[in-house]
């Protein structure tokens, strides 16, 4: 129900979305997001403005909203008659992946929906694709006829879309707990490749890991295990970890050891629980938000899940307060996702905080756990 000068009623655990769109004035510009909260959501109507001219959009209780999209070329040229593949890159992984694409001139290009291009008349276009929150990106298309000898109407020679018949045969890392294999053995520029990773019994996938040939990482879809062949061969790793499950508490207590990351002392209360280190994610993710393995924390209260995005820093901090309440940790049986894949690991309540094994959780970041018995010290590295 929407009155003079206030908003719609939010439901509870929904996002209801406000776009004016013709003066583009709610909050500066664009959408305006807000929390559901029981009752009325104030939402300011521009003096004069017609109820018509806003459009409302609600959103489902795990809506993601995308903070970045990507392509993997921004120039691309390209021969009459040949044809190349876009690819876009959603972030992060648990947003919505849906995109549309559009060309500038389909006289000379054209693209599909799954950005497929084909090269129609010399010319230059602009390949736009659009996410579902309108994020953008674009690809500068220049298309030349083919000469007769084969190279391109400038004389420069073969266009760098010929570069797309060489194949790559990507080097597969032998994994422990489990076997990896890929959908091609002789993979294209910008095919989309698709990791097929089999844990051992008792073992789940932790984390992919795609490097070219210079070292850098190459973007994998965590949730599916693709990644966009680059210009060169690439190493595919997958880490296997546990499967976590119900945890039989036999001892818990404020842990007495010493705990650093990269060296660095750290102020964070844990609990040792059956004899090993318990910590709580968010204070984990505040201690590496300025590493390479950081990673942000939020909670999905409609689905009781915590929600994980690798990659992206946690702005919070490490928790101040603590009280031993170790007496009454019982199992806890949290539901994780991390990069839009469920997980599975043992969980331990205690006064209403979940805590989760430090060495548990280490795969899943790419941390290794040490521990120096003369300092009693339990050393997180994140490289």
């Amino acid at each position: 129900m929407i009155g003079e000068n206030a908003g719609p009623v939010v439901a509870v655990g929904c996002t209801m979305a406000i776009r004016d769109s013709f003066t583009n004035k709610i909050k500066g510009k664009g959408w305006t997001d807000i929390d559901g909260t029981e009752g009325e959501q104030p939402i300011a109507v521009l003096e004069n403005q017609e109820l018509d001219d806003i459009k409302f959009a609600v959103f489902p209780e795990d809506y993601n909203p995308v903070k970045s999209v990507k392509l993997n070329k921004d120039k691309l040229d390209i021969t009459v008659g040949n044809t190349a593949q876009l690819n876009a890159v959603i972030e992060p992984n648990n947003a919505d992946k849906s995109v549309r694409w559009k060309s500038s001139n389909t006289d000379v290009v054209t693209v599909d929906e799954n950005g497929n291009v084909k090269a129609v008349a010399a010319g230059k276009a602009v390949i736009t694709v659009t996410a579902g929150n309108g994020k953008t990106a674009e690809c500068s298309v220049t298309v030349t006829e083919e000469s007769s000898d084969g190279g391109s109407e400038s004389g420069g020679g073969s266009s760098s879309s010929s570069s797309t018949t060489e194949t790559y045969a990507d080097e597969i890392v032998a994994a422990d707990n489990g076997t990896v294999a890929i959908s091609t053995a002789d993979a294209k520029v910008d095919d989309v490749v698709t990791i097929e990773a089999t844990p051992a019994a008792g073992y789940q996938i932790a984390r992919y890991i795609v490097t070219d040939e210079q070292g850098n990482k190459v973007v994998v879809n965590a949730k599916d295990g693709t990644f966009v062949q680059p210009d060169g061969k690439v190493k595919v790793e997958v880490v296997f970890a546990p499967i976590g499950g119900d945890i039989v508490i036999e001892s818990a207590q404020p842990s007495p050891q010493t705990l650093t990351v990269d060296g660095v002392q750290q102020d964070v209360h844990a609990y040792n629980v059956n004899g090993s280190n318990f910590v709580q994610l968010r204070d984990l993710a505040a201690m590496l938000a300025g590493t390479d393995a950081k990673f942000n924390v939020a909670y999905d209260a409609a689905k009781n899940m915590v929600v994980i995005t690798t990659g992206e820093a946690y702005t919070g901090t490490v928790s101040s307060d603590f009280t031993d309440l170790s007496d009454t940790a019982v199992p806890s049986p949290q539901s994780i996702m991390i990069d839009g894949r469920m997980v599975e690991l043992s969980a331990v309540n205690i006064g209403g905080n979940n805590y989760f094994k430090l060495r548990d959780l280490a795969p899943f970041f790419g941390l290794k756990v040490n521990y120096d018995e003369p300092s009693n010290t339990a050393q997180v590295l994140s490289k």
